[in-house]
């Protein structure tokens, strides 16, 4: 997966679902042929959870794989630990199919307040 998404504008159609609860605000936005979605988070209180839970990612298609990349990383404390899912998503190397996006949801890493995270995935070949 490329580091950027050329020409987003045009892929990424209207946001396919947004939303706010606990002090969280994301987005979802899904192309139409299902090969590619963006997904944001933003913490954007210090009462908001820290470890967001996975969010789940729907309107793919369930029985293809997608590579996650996280596209814009938020700045993290050092003394905050990380996981192998976590790693991988960073490196830009996990792959979930569109059921488990949808059942399970999307890990994503904690958020100090005020940052945001930006999560592409793209369906693998």
């Amino acid at each position: 997966m490329p580091d950027t998404i050329p020409n987003a504008s045009s892929i990424f159609l209207p946001w396919v679902r947004q939303g706010a609860a606990g002090g969280l605000t994301w987005f979802q936005s899904t192309a139409p042929d299902a090969s590619a979605a963006l997904v944001g988070l933003y913490r954007r209180f210090e009462e908001a959870p820290r470890y967001t839970p996975a969010l789940q990612v729907p309107g793919l298609d369930p029985a293809r794989r997608y590579r996650a990349k996280l596209l814009h990383r938020p700045v993290v404390p050092h003394s905050m630990s990380t996981t192998d899912l976590i790693d991988r998503l960073v490196a830009g190397t996990l792959t979930l199919t569109g059921a488990q996006l949808r059942d399970i949801g999307l890990p994503l890493p904690p958020l100090p307040p005020e940052e945001a995270l930006v999560v592409g995935l793209r369906a693998e070949q």
